[in-house]
């Protein structure tokens, strides 16, 4: 599983929680201002929208995966800017879409002009014999914000986060 990308898609930034506050701040093409996060979620995600006073929502996120057409629902009529989501491991629960599921959510997303921020927290960790597919790897159009990190890999304390950002 890898995302590919030309040097000059990719925004070095110290951790991930400063592209996240970034990310947060600025306009986005579809002109949009909510926040969509999947519940549970990392927490220092609702304490950025919380503490910033940002427009947000939430959507359920369980061990039956997500409600599409609560999702869909959303991006229709939510004005929604982004989908924060930890599309593999999420953190807290741990789990993952299924390639059929992150099809769709990148179809909605292209359809509604929604926006995906993919936090993929822990990627190098992960050494499967069948890879689980990035959202990044299915965005054919542009919808996909590909957020990772080098700190759990080369040491905690180095601060090193980067986005892929679609043109």
């Amino acid at each position: 599983s890898a995302i590919y990308a030309k040097k000059e898609d990719i925004l070095v930034t110290s951790g991930t929680q400063q592209a996240l506050y970034i990310l947060s701040q600025l306009p986005f093409p579809n002109h949009k201002k909510t926040i969509l996060l999947e519940q549970p979620t990392y927490h220092r995600m609702n304490d950025l929208v919380t503490s910033l006073k940002l427009p947000y929502q939430t959507i359920e996120r369980d061990f039956e995966g997500i409600d599409l057409a609560r999702l869909e629902e959303l991006f229709k009529t939510g004005d929604i800017k982004f989908f924060y989501t930890i599309s593999r491991f999420s953190n807290p629960l741990g789990l993952s879409y299924l390639t059929s599921e992150k099809q769709r959510i990148v179809e909605l997303a292209e359809r509604y002009d929604v926006y995906i921020i993919e936090d993929d927290y822990d990627s190098e960790f992960r050494y499967a014999s069948r890879p689980i597919p990035a959202l990044g790897e299915l965005d054919r159009t542009g919808r996909v914000v590909y957020v990772n990190t080098f700190a759990k890999s080369l040491a905690p304390g180095l601060r090193i986060g980067y986005l892929v950002l679609p043109n």
